[in-house]
């Protein structure tokens, strides 16, 4: 984690339901996947699920 934040390496945010991954995507670097989430986090708590991009 610590190589990711100093090198700059790109993140991925992801949703689950329960243990299993239902959503995904890259956002960038730290910063920007921390906005990401958030914004993620407050559409899911308004009832707007992302969509589902990952199969079982």
């Amino acid at each position: 984690m610590l190589g990711r934040v100093i090198l700059g390496q790109h993140w991925t945010v992801e949703a689950r339901r329960g243990w299993k991954p239902y959503w995904e995507a890259p956002s960038g670097d730290w910063q920007e996947s921390g906005l990401r989430i958030e914004a993620v986090a407050d559409a899911i708590r308004r009832g707007q699920l992302p969509p589902h991009t990952l199969r079982d």
